[in-house]
């Protein structure tokens, strides 16, 4: 995965500047399609979309934070 820019609000933010904000990847290969915040110590709220119906191609992988 290349490192790019982190964009929160329009605005570029540093990579750990957000470390409740989550980043939900999917399928292979890796690809960001969601997001979430930290909620707790082992929990991410998002949203209903996020995780499709069990005959989607991709399936969620990876949950990232701070990122």
């Amino acid at each position: 995965m290349t490192k790019r820019p982190k964009i929160s609000n329009g605005d570029i933010t540093k990579i750990r500047e957000f470390p409740w904000m989550a980043m939900l990847l999917y399928g292979d290969p890796l690809l960001p399609k969601c997001g979430g915040s930290l909620e707790g110590k082992k929990w991410v709220l998002t949203v209903a979309h996020c995780f499709p119906s069990e005959d989607y191609g991709d399936q969620l992988r990876i949950v990232r934070l701070g990122v």
